[in-house]
């Protein structure tokens, strides 16, 4: 199995994307990332809940790990990430695609950097490329997750390069690398207009929440 592999659970988000494999200190487990409204269902799960491969519905996982969201509300809590685990089945092989024929997994992790060049590969091969609008979004702003609203700040800004949206529907929880191939984000989703793309940094982000090392 390679990262940015669709998975999808019962609940009401649809399928997503499986970004990549870690293991975490003092733990035997193979863990696979993506986002709390793809694994988790919007915090509606529970330890231990199926995660499938969305083409063959084959279980390869099960959820472990979430930070919860917050919907919008009156106290107008802010969400900083977006993410969830899942501990993988026992004997699941897994692989990084990188663009990069020469490397096998990322080398590390980079903070988001303003006009920095990034990609994202795809399960079928392809690779999306964009450009770091804004590293990290100051203001709060309002994101949409699964048909309810979320406000978020800290996220990173991205603007396709190549022609084509960045990203689009089911590219959620995919893994994002910089043009030297080390971790910059993990995807939220995108805009109405598929102009502009939005991922959770694992600098200053995800990593506070979890110590992932790189498989």
């Amino acid at each position: 199995m390679q990262n940015n592999t669709k998975i999808l659970r019962e609940g009401i988000c649809g399928a997503g994307s499986l970004g990549g494999f870690f293991t975490m200190p003092g733990r035997d487990a193979v863990y696979g990332i993506s986002n709390n409204h793809v694994l988790a269902n919007l915090n509606n799960c529970a330890v231990g809940d199926a995660i499938l491969r969305a083409d063959t519905h084959e279980q390869i996982a099960t959820l472990s790990h979430w930070v919860p969201l917050s919907v919008m509300n009156a106290n107008h809590t802010i969400n900083l990430v977006d993410m969830a685990l899942c501990k993988l089945t026992p004997g699941i092989q897994t692989t990084w695609q990188i663009d990069d024929s020469t490397i096998t997994k990322p080398a590390g992790y980079i903070e988001p950097r303003q006009f920095g060049v990034v990609y994202m590969k795809e399960e079928n091969g392809g690779v999306r490329r964009g450009k770091i609008m804004k590293s990290f979004i100051n203001h709060v702003m309002q994101f949409d997750l699964c048909g309810k609203p979320y406000l978020f700040t800290k996220l990173v800004e991205i603007a396709p390069t190549d022609g084509q949206p960045f990203s689009q529907p089911g590219n959620s929880g995919s893994i994002i690398l910089s043009s030297s191939h080390l971790i910059v984000g993990l995807l939220v989703g995108a805009n109405s207009d598929a102009t502009r793309s939005y991922a959770v940094p694992f600098v200053d982000g995800i990593l506070k929440f979890a110590p992932l090392e790189i498989l």
